[in-house]
């Protein structure tokens, strides 16, 4: 079984069960009301756990068989989503919360028998039971606090956990453990599916549901990767493994305690609260902790078979250097908030981009390259099997039906839906078997998805018109490309998948600012989607 279907079919499920909760949301109390303390202006409901939790267990639940350590995760996944959604209805003390997550993480380490035994700077020796078991239940749960305290924006600590997930389905993989693999996948595509819905301004909140369940899948895996599946990874891994939200509860605690405040009291110290206050904006917040993690997790795949001490150094020289310079910006009061008449390069940026002409230009640079990639590919493609002639035609026909009609265009939902399918059957057949010829080779390239994803990318910045909207999200797709393109050259087995996956994405951005971009029905872009369908179809039949 593949990894992608776990992650399929808990996007999926994570997509069409989110909508539905968001309209039960108020009847069932589970709503996030303003307050001087959070950033939002109007009340959200905060009921997206379900999504997670749903799309990433029932595929699990389902499809692999039941041991010990699967029904841990599981029943421990189920009581922390149970206390969560109740805390999100009513609003139960920390106590009674503590006691769900205590109780789920008692399942993993005494009847999944998933322990810390390895332990670091203890030099290969290994910790007793009666040290190791207890200290592996405070961590699930300082973990599983450190990711529910971190989820105070709009996508934070989804893409947060992302970017871990991404790495430790790579070390998973790494480590030949189809158990980490699929559980990644899984609860990656529960998270992406909230994502949809949760980037900024978002139409709903995970909550406490969705926060304790991810951190709870985050420790499980940060434990049973460094433990069971890969025990030459070093021991003090899951450090960078989790990353921020580790460093930043610590953080919090420490400024609460030397403050004199409650423990357990909400307040505004957190890194993304301290960078709201310097004048970042929301989406900037976003950007820089997400480019903070992505450099932990990342750091975590290189060191991995590194000393713990070197491990330990380079997690706190990274959070050190964050802390440090938020402190500094703190005291000497800077303001980032600076207009763009206060920017050279701001002020460069912007008369580019409110420059017409330069932007019909860039958008019709990202049209011809899209277009000219798509009929090279279809020339390249030697072997058409018929089912894919068949789907050919068939769209062929359904676009020249629609694009005769008057209220035809190149942005109608027909005419998308063919983009987007013969440019990802392109990919697929050209990856699976490239051309003979040099020139049509170099066409299906990287370098040339590269250079289609530059200009596609200048012209998305300088549209004047809003015809395509990039998100934060958006940067966690970039890292999750950037990590398949760097670590799928070491695994060879994996490398034509990492190629579809990469040429896929570039083409269905492409596809997409393209087609929003053209509204005319006889256009470059029209002519070559026809082209290829018909070319496709004539060499498969």
């Amino acid at each position: 079984m593949n990894g992608l279907v776990f992650l399929v079919l808990a996007v999926t499920l994570s997509v069409l069960a989110i909508p539905v909760a968001i309209r039960l949301a108020p009847r069932l109390g589970m709503v996030d009301k303003p307050d001087p303390r959070k950033v939002h202006a109007k009340p959200i409901p905060r009921i997206g756990g379900i999504g997670i939790t749903l799309g990433a267990l029932l595929p699990i639940a389902i499809l692999l068989p039941w041991t010990p350590i699967l029904e841990s995760f599981l029943l421990g996944s189920l009581i922390l989503f149970v206390f969560g959604a109740w805390d999100d209805s009513k609003e139960i003390t920390h106590w009674i919360k503590f006691g769900g997550q205590f109780a789920a993480a008692g399942l993993i380490v005494y009847h999944g028998n998933l322990w810390v035994e390895r332990f670091p700077f203890l030099g290969g020796e290994l910790l007793p039971a009666y040290i190791g078991k207890p200290f592996t239940i405070f961590a699930i749960v300082g973990v599983i606090n450190a990711i529910n305290h971190s989820d105070g924006l709009d996508g934070l600590a989804g893409g947060e956990c992302l970017l871990s997930l991404i790495v430790m389905g790579f070390l998973a993989y790494v480590a030949s453990d189809s158990l980490a693999v699929y559980l990644t996948c899984a609860v990656a595509g529960g998270i992406l599916g909230f994502l949809r819905f949760n980037t900024h301004p978002a139409r709903i909140f995970m909550g406490d549901a969705g926060s304790q369940f991810i951190g709870f899948a985050m420790a499980f895996l940060a434990v049973y990767l460094t433990q069971i599946a890969h025990p030459a990874l070093s021991p003090a891994l899951p450090l960078l493994l989790i990353g921020l939200p580790i460093a930043d509860i610590n953080a919090v605690f420490y400024l609460r305690i030397s403050g004199g405040m409650n423990w357990f009291k909400a307040t505004r110290n957190h890194i993304h609260h301290r960078l709201l206050d310097l004048g970042f904006e929301h989406y900037e917040t976003v950007i820089l902790i997400y480019s903070v993690q992505a450099i932990l997790v990342g750091s975590a795949v290189l060191l991995r078979y590194q000393s713990d001490a070197l491990v330990t150094l380079v997690f706190f020289a990274i959070v050190t250097v964050l802390f440090i310079s938020l402190t500094v910006a703190e005291r000497r009061k800077w303001e980032f908030t600076a207009t763009p008449e206060k920017r050279a390069l701001s002020r460069v940026v912007g008369s580019l981009t409110t420059d017409r002409r330069m932007a019909k230009h860039a958008a019709a640079a990202a049209v011809a390259m899209f277009s000219v990639l798509l009929l090279i590919g279809t020339l390249a493609v030697r072997d058409v099997p018929l089912v894919v002639a068949f789907i050919s035609f068939s769209l062929l026909v359904a676009c020249s039906i629609n694009l005769a009609r008057r209220s035809g265009s190149s942005d109608s939902l027909i005419f998308r839906f063919a983009t987007y399918s013969i440019a990802l059957l392109v990919v697929y057949l050209t990856v699976q078997e490239p051309p003979a010829s040099r020139w049509l080779a170099f066409g299906v390239s990287t370098p040339a998805y590269l250079v289609l994803a530059a200009i596609t990318g200048i012209a998305i910045r300088m549209a004047t018109e809003q015809v395509f909207r990039t998100t934060a999200t958006d940067y966690l797709i970039l890292f999750g490309l950037i990590t398949i393109s760097i670590f799928g050259r070491e695994l060879l087995e994996v490398r034509h998948i990492s190629l579809i996956i990469v040429h896929s994405v570039i083409m269905v951005y492409a596809a997409e600012f393209t087609c929003r971009a053209t509204q005319k029905r006889l256009s470059l872009l029209s002519v070559a989607v026809l082209l290829s369908l018909l070319i496709l179809s004539l060499k498969g039949l």
